[in-house]
């Protein structure tokens, strides 16, 4: 029904079929990891004897790459397409990667050791750097990215 309800509309918006598709059952997939429905977290913190609503809202926390990426699919190449090669859609690939991991930093202020709360702004800016649809901020964004996950790492190695 979704598909069928939003699929010509979001074509209409400029999407590719496939684009539409996509969007619609990734999104579709949300209500297994956010609350109040949360099928797959339920299921897990009963085989865990979990919380049931803090694993739930644990797994909505965790799962933040699951909004990310159909956003992603719209806004960058993620899928090939006739418009799309390779080389765009691993630089999508890669610009979703690092704003997943920026998003992450962020939420979790933890990747390999704690991050500062200066380390967790700069992680903001990065993400918010990835957005930018120029090409220049997006690799600084990216390259941000990375150099926060490589210092975060050193800080863990010395502890």
């Amino acid at each position: 029904v979704l598909s069928v309800m939003t699929g010509p509309a979001l074509q209409e918006l400029g999407l590719a079929l496939i684009t539409a598709h996509m969007v619609i059952f990734w999104l579709s997939q949300a209500s297994n990891v956010t609350p109040p429905i949360a099928l797959a977290a339920f299921a897990g913190a009963g085989v865990a004897g979990a919380a049931p609503m803090q694993s739930a809202f644990a797994a909505f926390k965790l799962a933040s790459g699951l909004f990310v990426i159909p956003l992603m699919m719209v806004y960058a190449p993620l899928l090939l397409g006739a418009d799309a090669g390779w080389a765009d859609v691993l630089m999508a690939g890669l610009l979703t990667l690092g704003l997943i991991i920026s998003i992450a930093m962020v939420a979790e202020r933890y990747v390999f050791a704690e991050i500062t709360a200066g380390a967790a702004l700069l992680s903001g800016a990065a993400a918010i750097m990835l957005l930018v649809p120029w090409e220049a901020m997006r690799w600084s964004g990216l390259v941000l990215c990375v150099l926060l996950l490589l210092a975060n790492y050193r800080t863990s190695v010395r502890a």
